[in-house]
């Protein structure tokens, strides 16, 4: 016969059994109301991830919240819940009902007007045409299309060497489209060759005083580039928010008396004309990863484009990315791993540091690491530094303050000029053994 303490524990877990019924009802109401949501976006061509509704939904729910569960704690379960309604509406956006893209080798020796004819013949078929040439070899990546096109016709124009179909979602940041690699130049500076590029500086510009003092620290410890942001996207409203052009005028000025490049986040479309006037370099923030608006502005110029990493993105989704860019006619882009959302919450994120050996396999664009925002915490920022560059990174991105614990945002995961400098002294030991070099 069951005791009573076992009848107890029965009936509270049939309880508990019935609430999960419950919820698992209304998750389900709420894919369903997201899924309808996504289509509209996709509609309107507006972007799945809106980091601003995302905070509104977290405010509401955790203000609702009134124990036993203390409010961090559902702000963690909804931030899970938010994750997958995300990916619902990634898998639901339709696919564009083209033609199979494929891939056009040329013969080595090809000449230019043979090449212009297999151009021509393309674009007749209705394909978008994107030229690649190495030493070796002319590729001409073809996307769109009608769906019932004989890529056959190719195979015998004079000239073509091969016609590849590609599965592959993403084309032109596929490593076929370029398998030498790509190398992006900004000035001087080279992403994707044998020098590791050391990105450094603090996460915001705060002052001409406190930027200057960056400079000269990151400069004197090997970095080619500065980094500092001047529109700020922060979860809170009332957090410090960035300096805005005067803070882009300082970066740029403490930049060029130490000849460093600037690296600097560009929030939306209107901000981009500005952003080119001041920054070598335009990053696109985690939170902006998914911003097609953004992304098909950015293919429009021609300047480098560095493309971090979304918070619950897949490699896949940071190359699909990528191909907006690319597809619009820029093809400078720099990737970036800055990290993952995961279970853990010892760290900020959870650094993928297997995700850089990845893209260098799947794509020929260089991509570089954010151990700052990978951990979170400055204790374990050279450690993963120096796993990135082992993995076979471009790049590093780091956060450097003259005094980050007393810095306006994200002093935690910053480091001192000591801790820099110590970092910067292992990177050169490590690189020469997978055959790069440091600064």
């Amino acid at each position: 016969m069951p005791t009573e303490i076992e009848i107890a524990l029965s009936n509270l877990r049939e309880r508990i059994d019935d609430i999960d019924t419950s919820l698992l009802d209304l998750l389900n109401q709420r894919a369903i109301v997201v899924e309808e949501v996504g289509r509209i976006k996709k509609e309107h061509n507006l972007p799945i991830y809106q980091p601003q509704r995302e905070e509104e939904v977290y405010e509401h729910v955790t203000t609702q919240a009134k124990g036993p569960l203390p409010p961090e704690a559902i702000r963690q379960v909804f931030e899970g819940i938010v994750d997958q309604m995300h990916k619902i509406q990634r898998d639901k956006a339709e696919r564009p009902k083209d033609g199979e893209p494929m891939m056009v080798v040329m013969e080595p020796g090809v000449t230019e007007p043979q090449i212009e004819r297999v151009i021509a013949r393309l674009m007749e078929g209705g394909f978008d045409v994107h030229r690649s040439t190495s030493a070796v070899h002319t590729v001409l990546g073809a996307v769109g299309g009608k769906p019932e096109f004989d890529t056959r016709i190719f195979e015998v124009m004079e000239g073509v060497k091969e016609v590849h179909r590609l599965v592959s979602p993403y084309k032109l940041a596929n490593r076929a489209f370029r398998p030498q690699g790509t190398i992006v130049r900004a000035g001087e500076v080279e992403f994707g060759g044998p020098e590791i590029v050391v990105i450094a500086g603090p996460c915001s510009v705060e002052s001409r005083e406190q930027i200057e003092m960056a400079a000269d620290i990151v400069a004197d410890g090997g970095a080619r580039a500065i980094r500092g942001g001047a529109f700020k996207p922060r979860s809170s409203p009332y957090a410090f928010q960035g300096m805005g052009e005067e803070g882009l005028r300082l970066l740029r000025a403490a930049a060029g008396r130490r000849g460093l490049i600037v690296v600097s986040e560009v929030m939306d479309a209107t901000q981009i004309p500005l952003l080119c006037e001041y920054a070598d370099i335009l990053q696109i923030g985690a939170r902006n990863m998914q911003n097609f608006n953004l992304l098909r502005e950015l293919g429009k110029i021609r300047k480098p484009v560095m493309l971090k990493r979304g918070l619950s993105a897949t490699i896949e989704e940071l190359l699909l990315s990528a191909e907006y860019i690319l597809a619009g006619g820029n093809y400078d882009v720099i990737l970036c791993e800055r990290g993952i959302r995961t279970f853990e919450t010892y760290t900020r994120n959870t650094f993928d540091v297997s995700a850089i050996p990845v893209v260098k396999k799947l794509s020929h664009l260089p991509i570089i690491g954010d151990p700052s925002h990978g951990t979170g915490r400055r204790e374990h920022v050279a450690p993963m530094a120096r796993a990135a560059l082992a993995a076979g990174a471009d790049g590093l991105m780091m956060e450097v303050h003259h005094d980050p614990d007393h810095a306006l945002s994200d002093g935690v995961q910053t480091l001192n000029p000591t801790q820099y400098m110590e970092l910067m002294q292992q990177l050169r030991a490590i690189a020469p053994a997978v055959c790069r070099t440091v600064a």
